[in-house]
């Protein structure tokens, strides 16, 4: 502690020396130093209040010091190519439970190649969230696109066909198009056909200032899905901004030229 006081003391010592000179002017001043002694205290005060602002203004520079410092270091680091992936990316096992995140959701956008495993662990919440006045929007893989199919097979399963990719998502469609339409609250539940997947696509609440993206790159022959790279994007005026409107507009862009399935 002694020492904290004792390296206050040393940095701080002008500021010091100029209020204690300034307190015993003021003093001086107000006793009586002729005609002049109000102009006098007047002037102390005023050297007072300036070194009582050097003093606080002293207290802070040592934590604004240390800011700055680390801040310098990051930049370096990043314009240096030193910044790794994973200050921007993340994969799928180290995302927050999915379940969790859809709890106070108002409105999602989701788009996937097959979303069967979507289908089936969040279906109920799904509903909840449509039941509740909410919208939900759905983009999946044409299971009748052979092609697109084939390539969905390559990437997200290992040694199947196009036609067991397929099978998937018509499980998957059995699941969701029966919630499809409008709840007594007014929420929505909409479901519709691509032809082509650029990026998995999670939007939660992505017209509000809170809203978040994430966005998952397709990678050909890894094995896994987990080594996908996710990052998310985040609507609140930082520098996410730009990225966002772009992948919220893609969306809808693909939102529009899809396709709406037969109810079989």
């Amino acid at each position: 502690m002694w020492q904290k006081v004792w390296g206050y003391v040393r940095e701080s010592f002008d500021t010091l020396i100029a209020l204690v000179v300034s307190i015993v002017t003021c003093v001086a001043g107000v006793v009586g130093w002729g005609d002049d002694s109000y102009v006098l205290a007047a002037i102390s005060t005023t050297l007072g209040i300036l070194a009582f602002s050097l003093t606080r203004d002293r207290l802070h520079r040592e934590a604004l010091i240390r800011e700055t410092h680390n801040i310098s270091t990051n930049l370096q680091s990043i314009l240096h190519n030193h910044a790794t992936s994973a200050y921007f990316f993340t994969r799928r096992s180290k995302l927050e439970n999915l379940s969790k995140r859809l709890q106070t959701v108002s409105q999602l956008d989701v788009i996937g190649p097959s979303l069967n495993t979507f289908a089936v662990t969040q279906l109920n919440l799904i509903k909840s969230i449509r039941d509740a006045g909410g919208k939900v929007r759905i983009l999946i893989t044409n299971p009748n696109n052979e092609p697109l199919q084939q390539q969905m097979a390559m990437i997200f399963t290992d040694n199947q066909s196009a036609a067991s990719h397929a099978m998937l998502i018509h499980v998957a469609l059995d699941r969701m198009l029966p919630l499809v339409g409008t709840s007594q609250r007014g929420g929505s539940l909409e479901v519709r056909l691509i032809d082509q997947l650029p990026f998995g696509y999670l939007a939660l609440d992505s017209d509000t200032t809170h809203g978040q993206i994430q966005v998952e790159l397709f990678l050909i022959g890894l094995g896994s899905k987990d080594h996908n790279p996710i990052f998310t994007l985040h609507n609140d005026n930082t520098t996410d901004t730009t990225w966002y409107k772009s992948y919220h507009n893609q969306f809808e862009v693909l939102w529009q030229h899809a396709e709406t399935p037969t109810v079989h």
